[in-house]
């Protein structure tokens, strides 16, 4: 079978039909204690099919503004919540393509977003020197403002 026509939201290959949606969500700035900073916020774009979601976005000059500078830094606003994994409520959902955190202490640090398990938002794992490992923190960004460009597939429930 093949799927609707072009600009189709819906269609069916041989005997199953797809579901198909694409539009935009707004990505806000957050720390884990539930602030957010709207002035920095930023409309992403999304594709949904069948269970699998793409997102993308990008911010230049995030800044802390309003938020708790010992808390994880988080993107909050995904369009759907992922799907939860068995295990505990958190874990690495996703592929992520791309990510760009100007980490002041180490220019090695590479920032990996992930959304969380069961979630609507994303956390941004560092790796490189093995004291820099872990989740970002709202004080470990630069405090001049860093940039980031994400692109994560991911599946919901």
């Amino acid at each position: 079978g093949i799927i609707g026509g072009a600009g189709s939201k819906s269609g069916v290959i041989g005997e199953t039909e797809i579901d198909y949606e694409e539009g935009t969500f707004t990505a806000i700035p957050a720390d884990s204690s539930g602030n957010v900073d709207t002035t920095k916020q930023v409309v992403g774009q999304y594709t949904k099919v069948g269970r699998m979601v793409t997102i993308q976005f990008g911010k230049a000059n995030v800044t802390t503004s309003g938020l708790t500078s010992s808390d994880v830094f988080r993107v909050n606003g995904l369009p759907f919540a992922s799907n939860s994994m068995a295990s505990g409520n958190q874990g690495w959902v996703g592929v992520a393509s791309t990510a760009r955190i100007p980490y002041p202490a180490n220019d090695d640090i590479v920032a990996t977003p992930y959304v969380v398990t069961g979630q609507s938002y994303i956390q941004f794992w560092k790796s490189g020197m093995d004291s820099y490992t872990g989740d970002i923190l709202v004080s470990e960004l630069n405090s001049g403002g860093s940039d980031y460009a994400v692109s994560i597939t991911y599946f919901v429930a």
